[in-house]
C-alpha cells in the first residue's frame, strides 16, 4: 500500500513538472525526455521503458516495482535525498512531512528560509560561473552534406557531467582534457546543437546541413530526431513527383522496422524570413500508397530561432494532429485542431502564410486555421515533409520559386 501511494505521489509530482498532461496519454517521446532529464540532473540512466513500466503507462503482468537504484534516481529527480524520503513525503495527503506543534512548524520554516537564501546565492554565484568555465566555438557550421562539423572548445578542470547534444537526443560526455569535439552530418536540416550540464544549458549553436536538393529519408514513427537519409535520390525521383513505392521503401529499411516516416528534406541559405513566407505544398498520401489507417501529411519549417509545424490528417483522426507555431505547441489530444481533417488522399494544396506575427493555413484555396506568435522565427533554413506511411509530393514552392 505504501509502494502504491508513492507511485501515484510520483505521478503527482511528474505530471506537475511538466505540461504534458495525464501520464497515460503520453507519448514515447515525452518518456524519453524524462529519461533524459532524469540522467542530466541526476547522473544516473533509467530508461524509458522502465519509467512507462513504474508510472503505469505501460501494463505489466505483475505489480511492477523497480530496482533501488531506479527509486533513488526518481526521488533524487523529484528534489529527495533518496527512495526513503520521497516514501515518508508520500504518506501525507499533500505531498508534504507532517509538521506537528506550532513550535516545530516555526523552526520548520526558519530551516527552508535559511536553505533557500543559500539556494539563492548559490544559484547566482553559479549561474554568473558557468559562463567562465566554458567556451564553445563551431568551425564549419554550414556545408552541404554529407561533411564533418568541428567544434572548439575550453572546459574547466572540476566542472563534470557536462554534455553536448547534436540534435539527436544523444548525449555524449565531453571530456575536460580535449577541446575540439565532431560530428559527422548526414541529415539535411537545421540542427540545433546544445552543451549541457546536468539541466542547465551551457551554450548552443547550430549545424546547418545544405542539401540544395530534395533529399528523401524515414524517421521511426514520430522520432523526426532519429531521421535517416536514403543514399541514392534516383530511388524517389520519378518524373515530376518524388514518391518511393511502398516495396521499394521497405528493402532500403533495417530489419524490423516498418512504422515509419517517410520524409522529404530540402535545406537551403534561403534568402526570405519565415515570419514573411507565402508556401505552397501540393501533396497526397492513402492507404493504397503507404499501407496505414491514419495517413497524413505533416510539413516542418525550420529557421534561425524557431519552427513552425503542421499536420493534415485524414478525416476522423484529427486526434493526431500536432501544430507548433514559434513558442506555442498545440495537439489534436488537447485542442480542437479538427480543422486539419480533411481528404489527403488525392492531390491537394497544404499552404502556409505568414505575416504580422500571424500564421495562415490553407487547404487548396480555404484558409482554415490562424495562429498568432510573438517570437519572430528568421530566416528560413529547411522545408521538411513527411508522410505517415508513405505518400507522395508533387510541389513545393516558396514565393514564386519553385524547389526541383
Amino acid at each position: 500500500m505504501e509502494f502504491s501511494a508513492a507511485q501515484a505521489f510520483c505521478n503527482h509530482l511528474i505530471e506537475n513538472k511538466y505540461s504534458y498532461g495525464n501520464i497515460i496519454h503520453w507519448t514515447n517521446q515525452h518518456f524519453v525526455q524524462l529519461s533524459n532529464d532524469i540522467f542530466l540532473l541526476t547522473g544516473k540512466r533509467v530508461s524509458e521503458s522502465t519509467l512507462k513500466r513504474f508510472l503505469g503507462k505501460k501494463s505489466t503482468r505483475n505489480a511492477y516495482v523497480p530496482q533501488r537504484f531506479t527509486l533513488n534516481a526518481i526521488a533524487e529527480f523529484l528534489g529527495y535525498q533518496n527512495w526513503d524520503e520521497l516514501l515518508d513525503a508520500s504518506k501525507d495527503s499533500s505531498g508534504k512531512p507532517k509538521l506537528g506543534s506550532k513550535k516545530r512548524l516555526h523552526l520548520i520554516w526558519i530551516a527552508v528560509t535559511l536553505i533557500m537564501a543559500i539556494a539563492c546565492w548559490l544559484s547566482i554565484t553559479y549561474l554568473f560561473a558557468k559562463k567562465a568555465e566554458l567556451t564553445f566555438q563551431p568551425v564549419k557550421q554550414t556545408q552541404k552534406v554529407p561533411f564533418t562539423t568541428v567544434f572548439n572548445y575550453s572546459l574547466k578542470a572540476g566542472n563534470d557531467s557536462v554534455f553536448i547534444d547534436f540534435g539527436d537526443r544523444l548525449l555524449l560526455p565531453i571530456d575536460k582534457n580535449k577541446t575540439t569535439v565532431t560530428e559527422y552530418v548526414k541529415a539535411a536540416g537545421y540542427h540545433k546543437v546544445y552543451i549541457l550540464h546536468r539541466l542547465d544549458t551551457l551554450a548552443k549553436s547550430y549545424v546547418h546541413g545544405l542539401s540544395k536538393q530534395w533529399q528523401a529519408g524515414f524517421s521511426p514513427n514520430d522520432r523526426y530526431w532519429k531521421y535517416s537519409a536514403f543514399e541514392e535520390p534516383a530511388l524517389f525521383k520519378r518524373d515530376s513527383i518524388l514518391y518511393l513505392p511502398i516495396a521499394e521503401k521497405m528493402k532500403l529499411l533495417p530489419a524490423g522496422i516498418t512504422d515509419v516516416y517517410m520524409e522529404y528534406r530540402y535545406a537551403d541559405t534561403f534568402d526570405i524570413s519565415l515570419d514573411q513566407l507565402d508556401l505552397q505544398v501540393e501533396a497526397m498520401n492513402n492507404k493504397p500508397l503507404g499501407g496505414n489507417p491514419c495517413f497524413d501529411i505533416e510539413v516542418l519549417l525550420q529557421a534561425e530561432t524557431g519552427d513552425i509545424k503542421y499536420r493534415f490528417v485524414h478525416p476522423g483522426c484529427f486526434r493526431y494532429v500536432d501544430l507548433i507555431v514559434s513558442e506555442k505547441h498545440f495537439t489534436g489530444r488537447f485542442d480542437d485542431l479538427s480543422a486539419f481533417a480533411r481528404d489527403v488522399s488525392a492531390w491537394h494544396k497544404y499552404s502556409l502564410k505568414t505575416a504580422n506575427n500571424t500564421a495562415y493555413f490553407f487547404y487548396d484555396s480555404d484558409q482554415i486555421y490562424s495562429c498568432a506568435y510573438r517570437k519572430q522565427l528568421g530566416k528560413l533554413k529547411a522545408i521538411i515533409v513527411r508522410f505517415y506511411g508513405n505518400g507522395a509530393l508533387r510541389r513545393v514552392s516558396v514565393g514564386d520559386t519553385m524547389l526541383n
